[in-house]
């Protein structure tokens, strides 16, 4: 038994890690993308760079027999069609439309990878599964009064946010701006 819950906290343990070090490349990602644009240059990539996405396409491939889950396989194809554009840009093939695919392919890579590694994390971590078959945020307690005051709180908010960003015409006010 307490070879399982030593398990259990390491493999939440290495999801959460993944969940950390994905959100940092898609801050990164989000950098680039502001700094130089869409269809920016990008600077060239070097032969190990380009040597290590293309170990990462082929693991990425190899993971598709482990991981069975629908959104686990979406999330390796994305990240490997991501590797491979990078893998295209080492080798010199350098246009627009590659530069696009490859920083947006990249940013859903991460985006899907923190999303499974959060499932992921979830599913091993024992407290949470048992709080879930409990019922999930019901079964905290105080939680679910507190959740749907907050609710109730917001609603009035946005509602009074709407009233005020009417012109006396009736029009809405983001009409003007888009």
């Amino acid at each position: 038994m307490t070879e399982n819950i030593a398990r259990n906290r390491l493999t939440a343990l290495a999801w959460v890690t993944v969940f950390l070090v994905s959100g940092l490349l898609e801050a990164d990602s989000v950098t680039t993308l502001w700094r130089v644009g869409l269809f920016g240059a990008r600077p060239p990539l070097s032969v190990a760079h380009t040597s290590l996405r293309l170990l990462i396409v082929i693991v990425a491939l190899a993971l598709l027999y482990v991981f069975h889950g629908g959104l686990e396989r979406i999330a390796l194809l994305i990240a490997a069609a991501a590797a491979g554009s990078s893998v295209l840009y080492g080798f010199g093939l350098r246009s627009a439309g590659l530069s696009a695919f490859r920083i947006l392919s990249h940013l859903a890579a991460y985006a899907l990878v923190m999303f499974v590694a959060g499932r992921m994390v979830a599913v091993a971590h024992p407290e949470l599964k048992a709080a879930r078959a409990r019922g999930g945020a019901q079964s905290l307690g105080a939680v679910a009064p507190l959740q749907a005051q907050s609710r109730e709180s917001s609603r009035t908010l946005v509602l009074e946010r709407f009233k005020a960003a009417q012109l006396p015409s009736g029009r809405l006010l983001f009409h003007y701006f888009y």
